[in-house]
Formats: structure tokens, C-alpha cells, sequence
């Protein structure tokens, strides 16, 4: 917890990337979804996140988003999930084996749209900074 944000955010990162979502705890589960959303959304964009969403951390998000404050951006989230009817339970229809399975992925939604939005949202609800005020307060139940 003394280490800076940074380098939190790497520890972070290294931690929950890849965790398997039923091993956790509640609060291990909204760091950790919210570490690969925050990470695709920054690299690739949702639809790089969607397709990536091996562990199923795509249904957690909305929950998570509300759990660390970023209101307007689980907002934002929830409302494209809603609007293109997204089963975030079951998304193997976002699987790909190809690049050209990437692009055709990009078509389906307004992907774009959302992203830009997106990063609107971040300049006034940093979730970098959401998360790791989260981890701060709730460090007990996370790290242990």
C-alpha cells in the first residue's frame, strides 16, 4: 500500500490479469475485472475486451464500475450492453481465430462510438485512480 500508484497498479495488474474469477472474493473479483477492463479499454477498446474475455469478466464490470464509483461510466456500459442485447453470461459468439475475425467482431457493434465516449468519461472519473482508491480502502479483504 506504500508502494506509488504506478507501481500498484503493476502489482495489480500482474495479480488479477489472469485470475480465475470463482477463486475470488467479492472485492478480488471487482479489482480484478476491473484491471482487464481498464487495461483493454487503454490497448484495444470493449471490443478487444470482449473478444479477450476468456475468464467472463464482462458480466462483472457493471457491478464492479458501480462498486469503485465510476457511476457515469457503468452507465455508459450498462447502456450499450442493453442497447445491442449483450449476453454478458455467454460470450463465445466474440471468439476469434484470426485477425480477420477481429475486424469482423469491430463491425458488429458500434464499438467506436462507445470507446470515444469512454474516454470522455475517464477525463472526469479516472478508473485507474477509482481502482487503486478501492484497493486502498479494502486492502484486507483484496491482498490477503
Amino acid at each position: 500500500l506504500t508502494m506509488e500508484d504506478f507501481d500498484l497498479y503493476d502489482a495489480l495488474l500482474i495479480r488479477f490479469m489472469d485470475a480465475e474469477p470463482s477463486v475470488l472474493n467479492p472485492k478480488q473479483r471487482t479489482v480484478a475485472a476491473l484491471i482487464t477492463f481498464d487495461a483493454e479499454m487503454m490497448n484495444g477498446g470493449l471490443c478487444q475486451f470482449f473478444v479477450n474475455d476468456y475468464n467472463g469478466y464482462a458480466q462483472y464490470v457493471n457491478e464492479a464500475l458501480e462498486e469503485v464509483g465510476a457511476l457515469e461510466m457503468q452507465a455508459h456500459y450498462s447502456g450499450f450492453i442493453d442497447e445491442n442485447e449483450i449476453d454478458l453470461t455467454n460470450m463465445d459468439s466474440f471468439r476469434i481465430a484470426s485477425i480477420q475475425d477481429y475486424g469482423k467482431q469491430f463491425e458488429r457493434y458500434p464499438y467506436e462510438a462507445f470507446d470515444s465516449t469512454f474516454s470522455e468519461i475517464y477525463q472526469s472519473e479516472n478508473l485507474c485512480d477509482l481502482l487503486l482508491s478501492y484497493v486502498r480502502l479494502n486492502a484486507k479483504e483484496i491482498l490477503d
